[in-house]
């Protein structure tokens, strides 16, 4: 199994296991689990847009911008559906959950302070970016760049 999927499963099992522990069990901690997986995979996918666009200095976010807005409201409910499609085939999450529920004290610590970084760390660069699209536009074109240091390069 590769280290994303392994991530993405771990990741799932802490939200799940936090759950649990909030509400103590009162309501369904695989769906909030997987609304909250869905909601940190769409704000990443948002991050990761912003960083191309101020690193190409293609206009990304523009051509989102620009399209319908039941188009960005498909993407978002497919990429819950698709969470939801893996976790719940076959009770996977219950697979996932009795697999990595078997950790020892150390482990689960080491994996918590692992997790809440990732989560704060992925709000944190949202806001940086949320300022930076707000204030200063892009940061630098590299294409630019390029095309400045190396006149020969475009005529390739």
């Amino acid at each position: 199994m590769n280290i994303f999927l392994r991530s993405y499963e771990y990741f799932y099992y802490k939200l799940y296991i936090w759950h649990i522990y909030l509400h103590k069990g009162k309501c369904h901690p695989e769906t909030s689990a997987r609304v909250a997986l869905s909601f940190f995979m769409g704000v990443n996918i948002i991050n990761v847009l912003v960083i191309l666009n101020y690193v190409t200095g293609y206009q990304v976010l523009q051509l989102i911008n620009n399209l319908p807005k039941i188009t960005l409201i498909i993407f978002i409910l497919s990429l819950d559906q698709a969470n939801s499609f893996y976790l719940n085939y076959k009770g996977r999450y219950k697979g996932i959950v009795n697999k990595l529920n078997k950790e020892d004290k150390k482990d689960r610590i080491i994996g918590n302070v692992i997790v809440w970084f990732f989560m704060m760390f992925t709000i944190f660069l949202g806001f940086i970016c949320i300022y930076f699209l707000k204030n200063h536009g892009p940061l630098f074109n590299l294409a630019s760049v390029i095309k400045s240091h190396c006149p020969d390069f475009s005529k390739q």
